[in-house]
């Protein structure tokens, strides 16, 4: 009986290959955009406090805190610039995903179909090798 080999079997592999990195690539996006958002809370609680404090006793005071001001809401929106990019990427990598598992369950349905086609075709060689046993024993009219 014939052994039932994959003939896309290297492509499977490579494209599950290219599933797991994909699945890696996107954990590395949720991580970044997770330390993209908790740097946003953490840049804005700064800018909340720092509004907080207002001792303007002097000009030099007063120019002080407001350039601590602007350098902080310079922070926050840069922090969330960054988060906004980091979705990106994280909805990017999402699709790839998606894609990459697309292109392996695609591979594996062909694999299922080419086995059972294989399984029905030994089947049927089977059935004949078994017909001529049997009326190779048995001729016609010798009953």
């Amino acid at each position: 009986m014939k052994r039932y080999k994959f003939s896309l079997g290297s492509v499977l592999r490579v494209r599950k290959v290219e599933e797991d990195q994909a699945i890696v690539a996107f954990a590395a996006a949720e991580r970044a955009r997770a330390a993209a958002a908790e740097d946003v809370v953490r840049r804005e609680s700064a800018h909340r406090a720092a509004l907080g404090t207002d001792s303007h006793a002097t000009a030099t005071a007063f120019m002080a805190q407001r350039e601590r001001l602007e350098r902080s809401a310079l922070a926050v929106r840069e922090s969330n610039d960054s988060l906004k990019a980091a979705e990106a990427a994280t909805i990017a990598r999402r699709a790839a995903v998606a894609a990459a598992s697309a292109a392996v369950n695609a591979l594996e349905h062909l694999d299922e179909r080419r086995r059972a086609e294989h399984a029905l075709e030994l089947q049927r060689e089977e059935t004949i090798e078994i017909d001529d046993l049997v009326t190779g024993r048995h001729p016609r009219g010798e009953r």
